[in-house]
C-alpha cells in the first residue's frame, strides 16, 4: 500500500520497483509533479489506467516485467515530455493507440515480449525526432515495414537500434532505410522476402557486422539458409547455413518449425542479451563449431551430445551486463545456476519449468523481486541472493 503518498506533491522521482503492489496504487496518479516512475517488478495487474495521463510532467516511466492486460491507452499521448517508455513483458492486447504520434520527445520505447498480444500493421514511428531504441520484438506486427519508417528522425548519423524480430511483417526492407548510417535493425522471425540492396552497402550497420562479412547476410540469412540468430554475424562467430525448407529470410530454425538445437539457442540468447562479446572470459562462446557443453561454465550430462543435457552454468564475476533471459530455466536438466558478482536482473517468472534445479546463486546482482519465486520447484535447497536491490 502506498497510502499517504499523494501528501508528498513535491517528490519528483519514485522508485518502486519489486514491491507487491498488485494495481496501481490511485494516489500515486495524483502525484502530478512527478518527473519519472521506476515500477519495475511490482506484481501489477490489471488495465493500466487512464488517469495515466494526468502525470504530464513525466519524462521517464518504467512498468517492466508486471503483468498489466488490456489495451494501452491512449490517454498516454498525452505524455508529450516522456523520453523512456517501457511497458514490455507484460500482457498488453490489441493495436497500439494512434494518440502516440503526439508523444515527440520519445527517445526509448520497449513494447517487446508481450506474448503475442500486440497487433496490428507496423506503424511508421515517425513522429519521433530523438529515437535511438525501439523494441517491439515477440508480438503479432504484421504488414511492411512502411517507406517512411523512423523518418522523422533528427541525427541519422547516430547509433540506432531497432527489434523487430518475431513478428509477422513481410515484404522486403526499404531503400529508405539507407539514410541511417549507424542502424541495428534486428528481423528474424518474420516473413521477409527482401532487402534493398542499397542496404547491404551499409558498412556500419548492425554493429559493423554488414561491413566485416560485405554481404546482405549480416542483416538476415536469406531464403534457403538458417541459423540461430538469423544472420551472419563475425562478432558471434555464425554464419548462414543451408536449409532447403526455409521460405522467409531471417531463419533461426531449420526443419518443421522445431529448433534443432533448444539449448543452444537458449544460452546464445544468455550471451547475446549480456553483453557476451564484452565478457572478461568466454571460452569457446564464440565458435559455432563447439558444442555447448564445452563452453566456459557450462556443464552437461555425461550421457547428453554436445549440444544438449546442461546440468549447470556457472558464469560468476565475468562481466555480464543487462537481463538474463528467463528461458534459463527451460534447461530440461539444469540443477545450477551461478550469476553472482554480475551487473544483471532476473526474472523468476519461469523458475517453475526447471523443475531439477537444486542451487541458484545471485548474490551481488541487480536483482530488485522476488515476484514468482513462490513457484520455484521443491528440489531447490540453495538460495543466494544477498547484496542486491530486494526492498
Amino acid at each position: 500500500e502506498l497510502d499517504g503518498i499523494v501528501l508528498c506533491q513535491s517528490i519528483r522521482i519514485l522508485d518502486i520497483g519489486g514491491l507487491d503492489l498488485a494495481s496501481v496504487p490511485e494516489e500515486l496518479l495524483d502525484l502530478v509533479g512527478l518527473d519519472e516512475i521506476y515500477a519495475r517488478a511490482s506484481s501489477m495487474a490489471g488495465p493500466l489506467p487512464t488517469r495515466i495521463g494526468n502525470l504530464r510532467n513525466l519524462t521517464r516511466l518504467d512498468l517492466f516485467d508486471n503483468a498489466f492486460t488490456g489495451s494501452i491507452p491512449s490517454e498516454l499521448g498525452r505524455l508529450t515530455n516522456l523520453g523512456l517508455l517501457d511497458l514490455a513483458e507484460n500482457a498488453f492486447s490489441g493495436t497500439l493507440p494512434t494518440e502516440m504520434v503526439l508523444m515527440t520527445s520519445l527517445y526509448k520505447l520497449q513494447l517487446h515480449q508481450t506474448n503475442g498480444t500486440l497487433t496490428g500493421k507496423l506503424p511508421a514511428f515517425d513522429s519521433f525526432p530523438n529515437l535511438v531504441e525501439l523494441l517491439l520484438d515477440s508480438n503479432m506486427f504484421s504488414g511492411s515495414i512502411p517507406t517512411n519508417f523512423l523518418a522523422g528522425v533528427d541525427d541519422k548519423t547516430q547509433p540506432i537500434t531497432i527489434d523487430l524480430s518475431n513478428n509477422a511483417i513481410e515484404g522486403t526492407v526499404p531503400s529508405e532505410l539507407a539514410g541511417f548510417q549507424n542502424l541495428t535493425i534486428r528481423l528474424q522471425g518474420n516473413k521477409i522476402t527482401g532487402i534493398a540492396p542499397e542496404l547491404c552497402e551499409k558498412g556500419e550497420w548492425m554493429n559493423g557486422d554488414v561491413g566485416r562479412t560485405r554481404s546482405c547476410n549480416a542483416i538476415l540469412c536469406p531464403s534457403g539458409m538458417w541459423n540461430q540468430f538469423g544472420r551472419a554475424s563475425d562478432l558471434l562467430g555464425s554464419s548462414c547455413r543451408t536449409c532447403p525448407g526455409s521460405v522467409y529470410m531471417g531463419s533461426t530454425f531449420c526443419g518443421d518449425d522445431k529448433d534443432p538445437f533448444p539449448e543452444k539457442t537458449i544460452l546464445d540468447s544468455l550471451f547475446k542479451l549480456t553483453g557476451g562479446t564484452n565478457w572478461r572470459s568466454k571460452v569457446n562462446w564464440t565458435d559455432s563449431t563447439v558444442g555447448v557443453c564445452f563452453r566456459q561454465g557450462v556443464s552437461c550430462n555425461e550421457t547428453s551430445d554436445d549440444n544438449s543435457g546442461v546440468t549447470e552454468v556457472r558464469l560468476p564475476g565475468i562481466g555480464l551486463y543487462g537481463h538474463i533471459p528467463s528461458s534459463i530455466f527451460d534447461l530440461p536438466e539444469l540443477r545450477v545456476l551461478d550469476f553472482s558478482e554480475n551487473e544483471v536482473e532476473l526474472s523468476f517468472s519461469r523458475i517453475d519449468k526447471a523443475r531439477k534445479l537444486e542451487a541458484l546463486y545471485m548474490n551481488t546482482t541487480e536483482i530488485s523481486s522476488l515476484s514468482w519465486i513462490d513457484k520455484a520447484p521443491s528440489s531447490l535447497v540453495k538460495l543466494h541472493l544477498s547484496n542486491n536491490k530486494i526492498s
